[in-house]
């Protein structure tokens, strides 16, 4: 299209409307109301992006809380995993010093059995000693 055909056009088009006023107020209207609905679509559009933007944060927020609590439970896990294994070596600890215990009251038991035989025949030795000073 060259700029002369354009200008022609652009002189015509008053008269064009003024022809047809009933035809080019229906356009006008028509495109008016397109117009409108296109604004709301694009509203509703952002609406429904801001609710997906609301969302997505939300979802990012619990996946970084979930990730935290992850980490913290992973942490008291292995905390229990080393109190388990500490508790395990005391009680190792404490059957091996009951055993050492066992020995020794065993030891003692034996001693005291000896001290018992020896106390027995220091009492008769002592008996006879003191009769045979009597007799004297």
């Amino acid at each position: 299209m060259d700029l002369r055909s354009s200008q022609l056009r652009s002189k015509h088009w008053p008269n064009r409307l003024r022809r047809r006023p009933g035809r080019s107020v229906s356009k006008i209207s028509s495109i008016q109301s397109t117009t409108r609905d296109s604004v709301l679509a694009i509203q509703d559009i952002s609406g429904t992006i801001a609710r997906i933007s609301e969302i997505a944060t939300a979802v990012a927020t619990a996946v970084e809380e979930q990730e935290a609590v992850t980490q913290e439970v992973s942490r008291n896990i292995h905390l229990a995993a080393r109190g388990t294994h500490d508790i395990a070596s005391n009680i190792g600890d404490v059957q091996r010093g009951a055993n050492e215990t066992g020995c020794a009251s065993s030891q003692v038991l034996l001693s005291a059995r000896a001290l018992s035989e020896q106390s027995a025949r220091l009492e008769s030795g002592f008996g006879k000693f003191l009769e045979s000073v009597r007799a004297a």
